[in-house]
C-alpha cells in the first residue's frame, strides 16, 4: 500500500505522468487496491492527451496565423516604404525646381 501512496504522491507533484503512474500502479495491483482507481489514471491519462492534441493544434494555428499577419504586414510596410521614396523624390525635384 505504501508503494501505491508513493506513487500517487508522485503523480500530484507533477513528477510523473498519468501514465506513468498508471503503468507502476497497474504492475502493484492487488487486492488492496482497487482497479477503480487504475481506471480513473487511465481517464486521467486519455484527458491529458486529448489536452495535449488540442494544445497542439491550437499552436499550429496560431503559428499560421501570426506567419499570415507577418506576411501582411511586411507587404504592407514595403508599399508605405515605397511611398514614403516617391514622396522623396518628388520633394527633391520641387526643391530643384
Amino acid at each position: 500500500m505504501e508503494e501505491r501512496l508513493r506513487i500517487i504522491k508522485l503523480l500530484e507533484s507533477g513528477k510523473i505522468t498519468p501514465a506513468e503512474a498508471a503503468k507502476l500502479l497497474e504492475t502493484l495491483k492487488g487486492p488492496e487496491f482497487p482497479g477503480r482507481a487504475v481506471s480513473i489514471i487511465k481517464v486521467g491519462t486519455t484527458i491529458a492527451e486529448s489536452v495535449s492534441d488540442l494544445l497542439k493544434e491550437v499552436s499550429e494555428t496560431v503559428s499560421e496565423t501570426i506567419r499570415e499577419k507577418s506576411k501582411e504586414a511586411t507587404q504592407k510596410a514595403k508599399r508605405a516604404a515605397e511611398k514614403a521614396k516617391k514622396i522623396i523624390e518628388d520633394a527633391k525635384k520641387t526643391i530643384k525646381e
